[in-house]
């Protein structure tokens, strides 16, 4: 059998196509080779708020708590803070005396503070339409706020620490006799704001924050436990790298706030709206 032979145009068109293969595969091992040497890409530079914890060291909410939490909203403006009542200890009434809030979003009484026990719902606190001296029950009743904004923990700490389900037991009972007062009365549980690193009120402030975080963690089990009762994490924006009171909004005792922390807590509670209300 006889080869066939090829013609020159044949045998050039072949040496052709060889050609150009090999010099696409050069091509490509050449691109890959540079490729390996070049500097990755950075990532963006991430630019840290000091006043908030990085993320892996902001409490860690399981799924089940974080149905108990409101979640992020757009600013829901002045209209829905002008819904907000406010009741608590010193650092609530505050929003009044530092000129943060009108007298008529807060109920407080002439000391200035509340603490949470069995026998606080009973308590007297200032009238904001009359201005006279009322049974807080009586004042939820007569005004029904749309939402009702409590914090509490600090006072009674030390008790509360050692016994977190008397800490339940009384917000329980608080909680009972505002929705008997005001049934559609949607109510926010503010976490227990932080102390500085240095606060005279408490022997070891960093032993005290710890306590304060296990007031928190109690804070979405009550909640479960009632329809129109949710959380807000607004001790989240007060904090500095190292989980206390960071001293720009330290009124100068370790625990009392600066006006700028009442406008960062009401922000924040303004970006966490309750959205049934906006």
């Amino acid at each position: 059998m006889k080869m066939r032979r090829w013609s020159i145009e044949e045998r050039s068109a072949g040496i052709f196509v060889l050609a150009l293969l090999f010099c696409s595969l050069f091509c490509f091992a050449l691109a890959m080779a540079i490729g390996k040497n070049e500097p990755e890409e950075s990532a963006p530079e991430q630019v840290q708020d000091k006043n908030i914890l990085p993320m892996q060291e902001l409490p860690r909410v399981s799924p089940a708590d974080a149905a108990y939490f409101l979640a992020a909203t757009q600013d829901a403006g002045l209209a829905y803070q002008n819904r907000l009542t406010f009741f608590g200890e010193s650092t609530t009434a505050h929003l009044k005396s530092r000129g943060v809030l009108p007298a008529s979003q807060v109920l407080a009484d002439e000391s200035g503070t509340k603490r949470l026990s069995a026998r606080l719902p009973f308590e007297s606190v200032r009238d904001p339409e009359s201005g006279k001296s009322t049974c807080f029950l009586e004042v939820i009743e007569k005004k029904k706020p749309a939402i009702l904004v409590l914090s509490f923990g600090l006072n009674g700490l030390l008790n509360y620490a050692k016994d977190t389900g008397l800490f339940k037991q009384d917000y329980n009972t608080l909680l009972d006799s505002i929705q008997s007062a005001s049934p559609d009365t949607k109510i926010i549980l503010q976490t227990v704001y932080p102390v500085a690193k240095e606060c005279d009120r408490f022997d070891d402030p960093t032993d005290t924050n710890r306590k304060i975080g296990m007031l928190n963690a109690a804070l979405p089990e009550i909640a479960s436990n009632y329809e129109n009762v949710l959380c807000v994490d607004t001790a989240s924006v007060l904090k500095d790298l190292d989980g206390s009171l960071d001293p720009a909004f330290d009124q100068g005792d370790g625990y009392h706030l600066t006006a700028s922390a009442y406008k960062r807590i009401l922000q924040y509670l303004r970006t966490h709206a309750w959205e049934e209300e906006l």
